[in-house]
Parts: structure tokens; sequence; C-alpha cells
């Protein structure tokens, strides 16, 4: 299975295995919420490269950071990142950084289950 983006509520992360990929995830992303009279925020979006030559100071190296743009702006392109209050760091490789974020999230989810139990909704 393969997953193009992770999101919660107004933040969203758009995954991609090459440039074009991501250029037409940002391309469709920018022409989905103008289509709703949105925007995306000139001052969140960045870039951030994975691979087996990205090392924390190296990701600057290996694309221009113009090279993605959304809605006509520039990218920038930055060796670290934080989605949803978790770091990620190019340098880790996407199993480190992704798992990071996936066990701060289960346990968050544990946390919310503890204290409030099971939510039933009254339909």
């Amino acid at each position: 299975m393969d997953c193009t983006d992770l999101g919660y509520a107004d933040d969203f992360c758009l995954l991609s295995t090459s440039t074009a990929g991501l250029q037409r995830l940002l391309d469709c992303t920018h022409g989905f919420l103008s289509s709703v009279g949105k925007e995306v925020s000139a001052k969140r979006p960045r870039v951030q490269v994975f691979g087996p030559r990205t090392t924390a100071g190296s990701a600057a190296k290996q694309r221009a950071p113009s090279e993605w743009t959304c809605g006509g702006a520039d990218l920038e392109l930055v060796p670290k990142y934080k989605y949803l209050g978790v770091e990620i760091s190019s340098a880790w490789g996407t199993g480190a950084a992704f798992g990071r974020l996936q066990r701060t999230m289960t346990a968050t989810w544990a946390a919310v289950r503890r204290k409030y139990g099971r939510v039933q909704l009254g339909l």
C-alpha cells in the first residue's frame, strides 16, 4: 500500500518517492484548496528529503530550494522539521523518522483512551 499523505486537522504532510511526484501532490493540493476557497499558508510549507545520501548537512546540497513550488511560491528545503510536535530529521532515514511519529501518536491515543475510556456517540 502506498501512502501519499499524513494528516491531522489542518496539518498535513505529503509523501512521494520522486521529485515529480511530490510536485504533482503539491499542485493537486493547491488546486483543491483553491477550489474550496482555502489556501496554503506561505509560512508553513517546507520540503524535507530522505535518502541514502542524505545527512543533516547535505540535504540542502541535494536539491535546489526552488525545485518545488506551491501556488507559485518556492518551498524551502530543510534538514529537520517539526510535524505534530515531533521533530523529524532527514539524517535519520524514513523508518526512524516516521517510527518516532507513530510511537508519539500511539502513546497520545492511549492516553486519551485511558482518560476518557471508550467514546460513544449517541446518534
